[in-house]
């Protein structure tokens, strides 16, 4: 996971509807300096948002486009399928809900840097990931770290976007550790932005019994 495709341009311009979701709480939540290095926030996008988003990452997996990561695959570490989405190129094909989403992601880092001590910067590419699940066969992802290796591992922030229909109880809660040590669990509702500081915040996918949709923004150090 260390490698992302894509340059890191410089952040895109500020956008609205980005700044209402990043409130002051966020930013301070976020700050390296202090904060549990983990923030949520609900209604990032509406119901029919969230639904139009799945419908179209849903059919990108049904033709292929996402596959397993098959060493960590093989290794038992995760078992979810993965992609990664211009907006661009989403426009382009049609796909407009997730080009919405993917646009949203990408503005969320110039509100973050806003709590200064954040040079960042945002690859062209987001991950959408399809974690399949089922109660035969669940789908996961073990704990780990976004970025073990600061010095030459360039992530900085995770941001991640839920798209699950209304009245999820299908598990896929992102368990997530805080500076204190103590774990909670993030359930993925659709809508749903968690963010958190890639190199501190240790973080599994518990197990998902139904298909469970995400995108995930990494900023990266400029």
């Amino acid at each position: 996971r260390h490698s992302t495709p894509g340059a890191p341009p410089p952040l895109p311009a500020r956008w609205r509807r980005a700044s209402q979701l990043i409130t002051d709480g966020v930013r301070s939540a976020l700050r390296p300096s202090h904060g549990d290095g983990i923030a949520v926030v609900d209604g990032a996008l509406s119901p029919a948002e969230v639904a139009a988003a799945r419908s179209e990452l849903l059919a990108m997996d049904g033709s292929a486009r996402l596959s397993e990561v098959r060493h960590q695959a093989a290794q038992g570490v995760r078992n979810d399928r993965i992609g990664w989405l211009s907006a661009d190129q989403l426009e382009a094909s049609g796909s407009r809900a997730l080009s919405l989403a993917v646009r949203l992601l990408r503005a969320l880092p110039a509100e973050v840097q806003e709590a200064g001590g954040w040079p960042l910067a945002v690859p062209l590419p987001v991950q959408a990931a399809v974690y399949d699940g089922s109660r035969a066969h669940a789908a996961f992802y073990k704990p780990h770290l976004d970025c073990k290796e600061p010095a030459s591992n360039p992530r900085r922030l995770t941001a991640i976007l839920y798209l699950q229909p209304p009245g999820w109880d299908g598990g896929g809660e992102l368990r997530a550790w805080r500076r204190d040590g103590e774990a909670v669990e993030i359930a993925p509702l659709g809508g749903r932005l968690v963010l958190f500081r890639a190199c501190d915040v240790l973080h599994e996918v518990r197990p998902a019994f139904a298909t469970r949709c995400a995108l995930t923004l990494w900023a990266v150090t400029a």
